[in-house]
């Protein structure tokens, strides 16, 4: 009898351990690459895509529009962030962590409509990198109204029109996210330079991988 109590207990044991172990395997996060661009971490309630840094918006250039676009829509070649994931699947993976894409701005637009979805706040980094950067820190605005970021109700819209935007400097109507701060009143009408000029003492050179995190703030 003392032998099979025995027996229970290290077979009691054995599960546990083995149960602890499967828990911490479920709960690995491992970072985005090209080839598997988004990671969903619905236990931080974040969403991490691969990117790469095009360096001509920032020592060339300045990009008025947009900060991070898909590599499969039109206007990836106005992005300071060329994302390897597709828009999409960016949409898909802000609803699997729970965000809230507010109401559509519309078609056209009001020119004063922002994004009303799930606040974000939005976080950058790089093998190298001496830190994980808000985006605040590695590109500033003209006119210091700062950079935020809420989901917005544009699925249809951004699937039909494939622009690719994924997150943009002003409120857009075609973008999965973009930027309350900056209307587009402010950027078609009101004649005012803003340009968001990103940080060429901070950012990495041209081609490196970038790691952009979107978390919810709750």
């Amino acid at each position: 009898m003392k032998g099979l109590k025995s027996i229970l207990v290290i077979g009691c044991i054995a599960c546990a351990l083995m149960m602890a172990y499967c828990g911490e395997a479920e709960e690995e996060i491992t970072d985005p690459t090209p080839l598997n661009p988004v990671i969903i971490d619905t236990v931080n309630n974040k969403v991490s895509i691969s990117c790469v840094i095009k360096r001509m918006w920032v020592d060339d250039s300045v990009a008025k529009h947009n900060c991070i676009v898909s590599k499969y829509g039109s206007n990836a070649g106005k992005a300071l962030f060329v994302s390897n994931c597709h828009h999409a699947d960016f949409y898909d993976a802000l609803i699997a962590i729970g965000a809230d894409p507010g109401v559509d701005i519309g078609d056209p637009p009001d020119s004063n409509g922002v994004p009303t979805g799930t606040l974000f706040n939005v976080f950058v980094t790089w093998d190298g990198a001496p830190k994980v950067y808000d985006i605040n820190e590695l590109v500033t605005d003209s006119l210091g109204r700062g950079l935020k970021c809420r989901m917005h109700n544009s699925y249809t819209r951004a699937v039909s029109s494939n622009k690719g935007c994924i997150w943009c400097y002003t409120s857009c109507k075609t973008s999965i996210s973009s930027n309350p701060t900056y209307t587009a009143y402010d950027y078609y009408y009101s004649g005012v330079t803003w340009p968001f000029r990103p940080s060429s003492s901070l950012l990495p050179p041209k081609g490196t991988h970038i790691v952009v995190t979107f978390q919810m703030v709750q």
